[in-house]
């Protein structure tokens, strides 16, 4: 058997079923706030929770854009063209 060794589990919980909503919210809402306040790590800025990198990395490329390499660009372009799809920008 061939692969990387890697596996996933997922898991959905009725968290209603074992304490009101409510009451799970407002301790998930604790401990992120203490997870928030703990000491940094030198050469740190903040602490960031599962998640948060990628939704920052959403919020900067859909209010900037993406960054498309130069070695990438003709290739996408290319893509499109096969596609019938317009390429709405080209760097020269």
């Amino acid at each position: 058997m061939s692969g990387t060794g890697t596996g996933h589990f997922f898991m959905a919980i009725g968290v209603a079923r074992f304490m009101p909503f409510e009451q799970y919210t407002a301790q998930v809402d604790a401990l992120v706030q203490t997870v928030k306040l703990a000491a940094l790590a030198p050469g740190t800025s903040s602490i960031l929770l599962p998640g948060e990198r990628e939704l920052l990395t959403e919020r900067t490329r859909r209010a900037n854009g993406i960054r498309i390499t130069p070695e990438l660009e003709p290739q996408l372009a290319e893509a499109a063209r096969l596609s019938g799809v317009e390429v709405p920008h080209q760097s020269a």
